[in-house]
C-alpha cells in the first residue's frame, strides 16, 4: 500500500501541525489585542479631525504622505520584525518552521516598502501603457488584486508552520479578511467619496492583525515561552 505520507506530504504537514497546536500553550494576547486596535482605532480617528490647513478632512487617508499611510508601515515592518525574530528563535523548537517564517517575513518587508515607494503605482502605470487597459480599468487595482493573490499563496505555502501556533492563524484569517474588504472597496469605490476612508481603515487594521499574529509567534518561539501549558493558560 501506498505511504499517505508520500502521496500527500503537505496535508500531512497541516496534521502533524494542528497536532502541535493541540499540545502547544496558548498565549495570552487578550491585552495585547486591546492595545494594537485601541491604538489604531484612536490613531483613525484623530486622523479624521487632525490635517493640513486647507486640505479635506479625509487628506490623511486619500493622501499617499497621510498618516494612514505611515501607520500602515510602520505595523508592517513591525510585523516584519517580529516574523524575522520568529524564525530565528524557532530554529532551536521547529527547524522546519524557519523556511515559512522567513518568507513570511520577507512578504511584509515588501509590503512595508510598497506603502512607502508605491510599487503598486509604478506597476500599474506600465501595465496601464503595455497593456492599453480600457478607461475604467486601473493598472494599480489589478496589481493589489495581484497582491492579494501572492499573499494568499505564501499563506498556503506557510500554512503548516503558522497555524502550528494557537492563534497566529485567527489573526491571518481576520488579517486577511480585512485586505480583502480593502481590494473591494479599492476597486468598485471609485465615485464615492467617503471610501477610500473604509479602505485604508481596513487596510490598516489588516496590518494591526500581522502584527499579532507575528507578535504571537514570536512570543511561542522566545526562550521565555513555556514548553508545556492546557491550551488557554
Amino acid at each position: 500500500m501506498t505511504d499517505i505520507r508520500r502521496v500527500h506530504p503537505y496535508l500531512d504537514a497541516l496534521r502533524e501541525a494542528a497536532e502541535q497546536r493541540r499540545r502547544a500553550p496558548a498565549p495570552r494576547v487578550l491585552k495585547a489585542a486591546i492595545l494594537v486596535f485601541g491604538a489604531v482605532g484612536l490613531i483613525l480617528v484623530l486622523s479624521l479631525i487632525f490635517h493640513r490647513a486647507g486640505r479635506s478632512p479625509i487628506y490623511n487617508f486619500a493622501s499617499q504622505r497621510g498618516a494612514v499611510t505611515v501607520m500602515s508601515a510602520i505595523l508592517l515592518s513591525m510585523s516584519a520584525a517580529f516574523a524575522f525574530a520568529a524564525a530565528s528563535f524557532s530554529r532551536s523548537r521547529h527547524a522546519s518552521h524557519v523556511e515559512a517564517w522567513m518568507l513570511f517575513a520577507a512578504g511584509l518587508v515588501f509590503l512595508a516598502a510598497d506603502e512607502i515607494l508605491q510599487f503598486n503605482m509604478w506597476f500599474g502605470q506600465q501595465l496601464e501603457v503595455q497593456l492599453s487597459l480600457p478607461h475604467f480599468v486601473r493598472g494599480d487595482d489589478l496589481v493589489v488584486i495581484g497582491y492579494g493573490i501572492a499573499a494568499a499563496l505564501i499563506g498556503l505555502l506557510s500554512l503548516p508552520a503558522l497555524v502550528s501556533t494557537p492563534r497566529v492563524g485567527r489573526f491571518l484569517f481576520l488579517g486577511f479578511g480585512f485586505y480583502l474588504l480593502h481590494t473591494l472597496l479599492d476597486v468598485f469605490g471609485h465615485g464615492w467619496r467617503v471610501a477610500v476612508v473604509y479602505e485604508e481603515s481596513a487596510k490598516v487594521l489588516a496590518g494591526a492583525c500581522l502584527l499579532l499574529a507575528t507578535y504571537v509567534g514570536l512570543m511561542s518561539f522566545a526562550p521565555s515561552a513555556p514548553d508545556a501549558a492546557p491550551p488557554g493558560a
